[in-house]
């Protein structure tokens, strides 16, 4: 039981106080509390909340001022279950109702690589309910569908990569939140940022239009017995390997430094002026500017975590 002393009540829309023990409706407020019960030494009740509504249970040691909040919660249609401290002294609460706060996409950009499977959640900030996302089918990636519930699924295509030669997407979305009895649904439209990686295996080793294609080019010689190794994965045969053919480029030389162009004898080999040795391949044909520059953005895209 509680005494005069241990009073609490609360007020604004909804409004009830604490008397012996029990939570009770105070005539002329629309009340719309259940559940209540007092466990310990906090309060417990809850409320059915509305969409497109937020609430505030504020707290005063006063009837008329000095409401401070304390809990705040985002309507969603459903119950919301408050559990409050309980002070020594008299207190007051009241729970606050207004419009829901704006919100936003969070559509920071995201980074994809060809061939690696994709399953990538994106976000809103702010209060919403359940929201329904769309983007334009034509302005995503080939291979990747963005879901309504706001996923991102699938697996990038050599040519998602190759898109534009720089990889690149600026895809328009909509984000709209589900009606409710409180009114109709926000919508928010905003721009997701995608870069496609280009792979190894699927953009540089192998045959594709504009691409260096070093499995034609270059695997005749080069393999297991004459490094550099362009049929092996490029983590054990070009990453962070030494040169081992000496000759007139030694053998400290590194066939590629993860984004780092200047420093990837790679590239420097099949380009058109080499600080050692002929350029590559051995009598041409020898790689286009296009060509080339694929070779490069590969390696400039290249992270110390990439094994392709």
């Amino acid at each position: 039981m509680w005494g005069h002393d241990r009073r609490v009540w609360a007020c604004g829309r909804i409004v009830a106080a604490i008397a012996a023990g029990m939570l009770l409706p105070i005539p002329g407020w629309a009340t719309e509390i259940s559940d209540t019960a007092i466990v310990g030494s906090r309060i417990h009740f809850s409320f059915d909340s509305e969409t497109n509504v937020s609430y505030a249970i504020e707290q005063s040691t006063e009837l008329v001022t000095n409401w401070v909040s304390i809990l705040e919660y985002a309507g969603r249609g459903s119950p919301i279950r408050v559990e409050i401290p309980l002070s020594a002294v008299a207190t007051f609460f009241r729970i606050r109702q207004g419009p829901r706060p704006p919100w936003s996409l969070d559509l920071r950009p995201v980074i994809l690589k060809a061939g690696e499977s994709v399953a990538l959640p994106l976000r809103a900030s702010g209060d919403h309910g359940t929201l329904q996302w769309t983007g334009s089918e034509g302005a995503l990636p080939e291979g990747i569908r963005l879901l309504p519930e706001g996923r991102l699924e699938g697996v990038p295509s050599a040519a998602a990569a190759e898109f534009n030669e720089d990889g690149r997407y600026a895809v328009p979305v909509k984000v709209t939140e589900a009606n409710s009895d409180a009114g109709p649904g926000r919508e928010v439209v905003g721009e997701l940022q995608i870069l496609v990686r280009l792979s190894f295996q699927s953009n540089i080793r192998a045959k594709r239009e504009h691409g260096p294609s070093l499995k034609e080019g270059c695997a005749v010689c080069h393999g297991s017995g004459f490094p550099p190794d362009v049929e092996a994965p490029p983590l054990s045969g070009l990453v962070n390997v030494a040169s081992g053919s000496g000759g007139a480029c030694g053998s400290q030389l590194v066939y590629v430094r993860p984004g780092d162009v200047a420093g990837s004898l790679l590239h420097e080999k099949l380009s058109g002026s080499p600080s050692c040795g002929a350029r590559m391949p051995q009598g041409g044909p020898y790689l286009t500017d296009r060509q080339l520059e694929r070779l490069a953005r590969w390696i400039r895209e290249l992270t110390p975590a990439d094994s392709d």
